[in-house]
């Protein structure tokens, strides 16, 4: 909304030109409300009206007996109406690099908000919640564009934040505009923390608000959609499932508003008086869409491994054993065996050797290993050869 076209900036203009309640009320009940309707009420920005062309409009509009000062306040209002009609075809004319960035002026952000506030009864709207002038213009600019756009949840900056960051002193840049060399500040980009289930929440509803105030979407119906994305991740996930995060809900959201902007065919306008929003249908049927859900479901989570599993669990995954392989005397041993072991078998049935020595005539002279059942030594079990038993060779 340009300022031409703005209620609050014009009763604010109206209110230090013309200090009589009586001589505003009058102009206010004639239909005038706005820079725009004046410039056009008598005469054209072009074609100014003459002095008695405007004297007979402003004895139409100003009260029985109005003095000359009150007259004169009138038309330097009148005049300035025009200008600023004037300066505005002139940009658009001209090509603003700004064209479709236009800011609703701060007077206006200021009385859309106590409107709101008076509306929403029960909602606090301070601290976190105020949404930032920044976030107000980005929604502000759909209208302006007549596009749906996605507004990401880290551009729903706080007023809070908004004025801390306004507090620091940005550097000027020259920037090239229309062949003219200007000097200026650059604009602050700032972002919202929503790295935590609470900072995204507070996000969300800063956007709800914007778009409440710039009337795209009612409060009521963008608290909906916030609920259910909150409720979907509070939500206890089947076996084998992990919890919802927040980058799926960021996913779910940015799908909706795509879905809604092709959905949307119509010019994007505001709401009048208390017809509903135009964005409020298509929230309300596309927030179920399946094309929106599928990021709000529970993905699966990868099993731990038997190893990684914690020792001494109720559902602890013993590891399989592979059963030993049992040793077979090659050809090499058998060869290099005594004459007196041959045809036993010095390998026990579990793999284990049988010491030679031992079943010998010298006997075997290594010293045994601590503890052992049956008893052997290095070089294998002291049991007998032949039947595989101890205390004998």
């Amino acid at each position: 909304m340009a300022l031409v076209d703005s209620e609050a900036a014009f009763e604010q203009r109206l209110r230090r030109v013309i200090p009589t309640a009586a001589v505003r009320g009058a102009i206010v009940n004639s239909g005038i409300r706005t820079f725009s309707g004046l410039a056009f009420a008598s005469g054209t920005p072009q074609n100014p009206p003459t002095d008695d062309t405007f004297r007979a409009f402003a004895d139409g509009i100003l009260p029985a007996g109005y003095d000359m000062a009150t007259y004169s306040s009138f038309r330097r209002l009148h005049f300035e109406a025009s200008t600023l009609v004037v300066a505005q075809l002139k940009s658009r004319v001209a090509g603003d690099p700004d064209e479709g960035k236009q800011k609703l002026p701060i007077v206006e952000k200021q009385a859309r908000l106590e409107n709101q506030k008076r509306r929403l009864i029960g909602v606090e709207i301070e601290g976190e919640l105020q949404p930032s002038f920044q976030l107000v213009d980005a929604v502000n600019n759909m209208i302006e564009t007549n596009t749906v756009q996605w507004i990401a949840p880290s551009r729903s900056t706080s007023r809070d934040q908004e004025v801390l960051q306004g507090a620091k002193n940005l550097p000027s840049v020259a920037q090239l505009e229309q062949h003219t060399l200007k000097l200026a500040a650059p604009d602050a980009n700032l972002e919202a923390d929503c790295g935590s289930a609470l900072q995204l929440q507070w996000c969300l509803q800063r956007r709800a608000l914007a778009l409440d105030q710039v009337r795209l979407s009612s409060w009521e119906c963008q608290s909906k959609w916030i609920s259910q994305l909150l409720t979907t991740m509070s939500a206890q996930p089947p076996p084998g499932h992990g919890k919802i995060t927040l980058e799926q809900l960021i996913k779910a959201d940015k799908q909706l508003w795509t879905e809604i902007a092709k959905a949307h065919t119509g010019a994007v306008v505001a709401a009048v008086g208390q017809n509903e929003p135009p964005l409020d249908e298509h929230v309300l049927r596309l927030r179920n869409d399946p094309r929106v859900t599928m990021y709000l479901l529970p993905l699966p989570v990868m099993v731990k491994s038997a190893t990684s599993a914690p020792s001494g669990g109720p559902n602890k995954v013993q590891p399989r054993t592979q059963p030993k392989k049992k040793f077979k005397a090659t050809k090499k041993s058998e060869k290099s065996k005594p004459e007196a072991l041959a045809g036993m078998e010095t390998v026990t049935k579990d793999g284990s050797n049988v010491c030679w020595a031992y079943n010998l005539e010298s006997g075997c002279q290594a010293t045994l290993i601590s503890g052992a059942k049956p008893p052997k030594c290095a070089k294998g079990l002291h049991v007998c050869a032949f039947c595989h038993k101890p205390n004998h060779s």
